[in-house]
């Protein structure tokens, strides 16, 4: 509907909508966005905003793709609904001002592709995921262009599967923290995975 309208800075959005689809808002000049209250799921709505500096969204939201905020130069804050259960592909790619996003607590499902080149020091998954994916990333590693990250917390004692190549590209000066029960089993999936053996995997510490 409005892609490539780079010259508009700012939208006011009907609060009947209830879905936001792919490329509705691409590669335009918006600086900030409200999503309506009773919107579900966005698309691919918002790759390429390189303006995007805030994202506004209510609780309502059960479904982001992949890409949607991907390539948003300028993002500095977004509160992600606290009922999203999966983190899809790529969907912060090139975020370069984000420096710290919240992984609600009842995603199950995270693709680190999401984080690739972004500015977060920090990523802390919650206890609930189960499933942790590549996705496709900048650069074929995830966290190649990933010069400040210095963390990634890893709260869930349930993950059953992670992605080979997942956790590519980490510099050594990162450190992976896990559960104290898990720490042993997921050091060997997280080697299993593609991890360099020069990234230490240590206990969460309480």
């Amino acid at each position: 509907a409005f892609e490539v309208c780079w010259r508009m800075k700012h939208i006011k959005l009907s609060e009947n909508i209830v879905k936001i689809d792919d490329y509705a808002l691409s590669d335009c000049g918006l600086k900030t966005i409200v999503i309506p209250n009773i919107v579900k799921l966005i698309g691919n709505a918002f790759g390429g905003c390189r303006e995007l500096n805030t994202v506004e969204m209510s609780d309502n939201v059960v479904k982001i793709n992949a890409y949607a905020f991907a390539d948003c130069y300028k993002l500095t804050k977004i509160r992600l609904s606290s009922n999203l259960v999966c983190i899809k592909e790529s969907l912060f790619r090139n975020c370069k001002n984000l420096k710290s996003v919240k992984v609600p607590s009842k995603v199950t499902s995270v693709t680190m592709s999401a984080f690739s080149g972004t500015g977060i020091k920090k990523i802390i998954l919650p206890k609930n995921v189960r499933v942790i994916k590549k996705g496709k990333p900048i650069g074929g590693k995830v966290f190649s262009t990933n010069k400040k990250l210095k963390q990634i917390v890893i709260h869930s004692k349930k993950v059953k599967s992670i992605s080979k190549g997942s956790f590519s590209g980490l510099k050594e000066t990162c450190t992976i923290r896990v559960p104290k029960s898990r720490c042993k089993k997921y050091r060997k999936m997280l080697l299993k995975s593609g991890m360099s053996k020069k990234i230490k995997v240590k206990a969460i510490v309480s």
